[in-house]
């Protein structure tokens, strides 16, 4: 175990050493496609509210109001546009990924929105070219 330990913690350094480790920021979705974040904010050009609708805090607001859900509004904010780490991680992610690492006594988590997303994000950082991945007929197509 110590060595699988070495060699992933030489393969983030590497990752570090060449600027491409990737870090989740946490941001937060403004009105208008905005994102702040570290006293900053940002016209949001990456994420895929493109009509602005997410950001649009009367829209969301009506939302949920349908949804007979009228105090979410101000505890999840309009939503993501995008991927956590493209627009930003949100502060619910964070807090329940904190929870569930001492959950489990562990010093971090990661939390992935579906199997899919987890399988296509966690698979290729384990395996490498040359690896044998062995996986029986009832595994997701993902894989």
């Amino acid at each position: 175990m110590n060595d699988i330990n070495t060699h992933f913690r030489n393969k983030l350094r590497q990752l570090d050493d060449r600027g491409l480790l990737r870090k989740l920021i946490p941001l937060q979705q403004l009105e208008h496609s905005r994102i702040t974040g570290s006293g900053q904010t940002w016209l949001n050009l990456s994420g895929n509210d493109y009509l602005g609708l997410a950001g649009n805090r009367k829209l969301v607001a009506e939302f949920y109001t349908h949804m007979h859900q009228e105090n979410l509004i101000e505890f999840f904010g309009p939503g993501a546009s995008a991927s956590r780490l493209m627009t930003g991680n949100s502060c619910l992610y964070k807090k329940l990924e904190d929870k569930l690492a001492a959950l489990y006594d562990r010093a971090s988590c990661l939390v992935f929105n579906s199997g899919y997303h987890g399988n296509t994000g966690i698979l290729p950082s384990l395996a490498f070219k040359g690896d044998l991945i062995l996986a029986d007929k009832l595994c997701h197509a993902s894989l």
